[in-house]
């Protein structure tokens, strides 16, 4: 098997497990009750992560297709603010459509925190991770592995592990 299609089998896997995990938290207002009774979160009683991928815009200008994203994004945030406060941000990587540009990569990242930060998402918990679009080594993306948080745990898996 190449490289490329275990990656592929990888990322179908871990879709597929990421899902399985979020279905399981049924009823979601019976997790949100003792998420609160178990002070977990003080604020609205739901924890909300908001999770995005693929930020690049299709256009020959990558900062004008930062700044297309970033209204995308803004308008998206925007309505999530509207009922729940976000308590974290995951964003699962592909920022530019140019491959292994670091520097259109960083800054499509900047655009992409400016543009939650206008829209009110005020959690310091932002996790990005790399996908195909971007170089290895990019300052901003968390290491592959396992994180826990008091809240929650996740697992990351970047594109080049």
């Amino acid at each position: 098997m190449r490289t490329s299609e275990k990656k592929s089998w990888q990322r179908i896997l871990a879709f597929v497990l990421t899902m399985a995990m979020l279905t399981s938290f049924v009823p979601v207002t019976t997790f949100a009750v003792e998420a609160e009774e178990v002070g977990l979160h003080a604020g609205d009683g739901v924890f909300t992560i908001l999770a995005a991928s693929d930020f690049q815009e299709r256009g020959d200008n990558y900062e004008q297709a930062n700044a297309n994203g970033a209204a995308n994004v803004k308008d998206i945030a925007e309505e999530v603010v509207k009922d729940h406060s976000v308590d974290a941000f995951f964003f699962c990587g592909d920022y530019t459509l140019t491959m292994e540009n670091a520097a259109e990569s960083q800054a499509a990242q900047t655009a992409l925190v400016n543009s939650l930060n206008s829209a009110g998402v005020t959690t310091s918990e932002k996790v990005f991770l790399q996908g195909n679009h971007e170089p290895a080594g990019l300052g901003f993306v968390k290491p592959t592995g396992g994180y826990v948080e008091p809240e929650y745990a996740y697992y990351v898996l970047n594109e080049d592990d």
